[in-house]
C-alpha cells in the first residue's frame, strides 16, 4: 500500500470479497476513508467498539488502530460483502493546501480532528454517490474527484465521533485485546469463563476491570452489539 501511494496522490481500494477477507486490526501513518456498500457487523476503531451497517462512510485520522468484522449472514447475491477505502498520506493534504489556497483554513482544520468520524444525511449522500462513481474513474478523474471529496469533508461541521486514539499503556492493550475477542465471536454467545479466560483473568477481575474502563458490564456491550 504505501509503495503504491509514492506513484499514485492516493491508493483507492474497492473490494467485492468473501466476508472474512478483511484486514485484521491495523493502524498506519495514512488517512482513511471509507464506505461499506454491502455488509453489516461489528467494528473496533481506537477506544470505540460498535456495530456498522452498510451505507456508512468513516473518516479515520493516522494511527488510529481499527478493523471490521463483518456478520457471515449479511452479503449479496453472490455471497459476498463490498466495500471502497481511499487511503491517503498527510504529506498530500499539506501539498493541497499549497496547492489550493481555499482549502488551506478547511483541511487545517481537519487535520486538528484526532477523532474517526461519520458522516450523514445529505453530505453522507454525496460522498455514497462520489466514491461509487470513482470506481469506473481512471487515475486522473479520481485524482478529481478526490479533491471534490477534500472540500466535502472539509467544510462539514456535523460528524459524529466513532473512535479516539488508543493511549499506550497496559490497560488499553488489555482493552484491545478483549475487542478483538468479541469481534472474533460476536455471532454466537460468548460466556465470562471465556471471554475471561481469554485475556488471562478471573471471572471476577474481569468484571471488575471492563465496568471500570467501559462504564458498562461485559453483557451489557456484547449483547448491544448482536442486536
Amino acid at each position: 500500500m504505501l509503495s503504491k501511494a509514492r506513484t499514485h496522490t492516493f491508493h483507492f481500494d474497492h473490494v467485492h470479497i468473501q466476508w472474512n477477507q478483511q484486514v485484521p486490526l491495523h493502524q498506519q501513518e495514512t488517512w482513511e476513508l471509507s464506505y461499506i456498500i454491502t455488509g453489516s457487523g461489528a467494528r473496533i476503531i481506537g477506544d470505540v467498539v460498535e456495530n456498522f451497517s452498510k451505507g456508512e462512510v468513516i473518516l479515520i485520522p493516522p494511527n488510529i488502530p481499527h478493523c471490521w468484522s463483518f456478520d457471515e449472514s449479511v452479503h449479496d447475491r453472490e455471497g459476498k460483502i463490498e466495500n471502497i477505502t481511499i487511503v491517503f498520506e498527510n504529506d498530500f493534504l499539506e501539498s493541497c493546501k499549497n496547492l489550493f489556497p481555499e482549502l488551506f483554513n478547511p483541511i487545517s482544520e481537519l487535520q486538528n480532528n484526532e477523532n474517526a468520524v461519520s458522516f450523514k444525511d445529505e453530505l453522507l449522500e454525496k460522498l455514497q454517490i462520489l466514491m461509487t462513481s470513482m470506481i469506473h474513474q481512471n487515475s486522473i478523474e479520481r485524482v478529481s474527484s478526490f479533491i471534490k471529496l477534500l472540500e466535502l469533508i472539509s467544510y462539514c461541521k456535523d460528524m459524529q465521533v466513532v473512535g479516539r486514539p488508543v493511549i499506550e499503556n497496559k490497560k488499553e492493550k488489555k482493552m484491545q485485546e478483549i475487542y478483538l475477542f468479541i469481534l472474533s465471536n460476536f455471532q454466537r454467545n460468548i460466556t465470562l469463563e471465556e471471554i475471561s479466560k481469554s485475556v488471562g483473568m478471573q471471572k471476577s477481575s474481569f468484571c471488575v476491570f471492563f465496568k471500570k474502563m467501559t462504564g458498562k458490564s461485559f453483557f451489557h456491550l456484547f449483547n448491544r452489539i448482536q442486536n
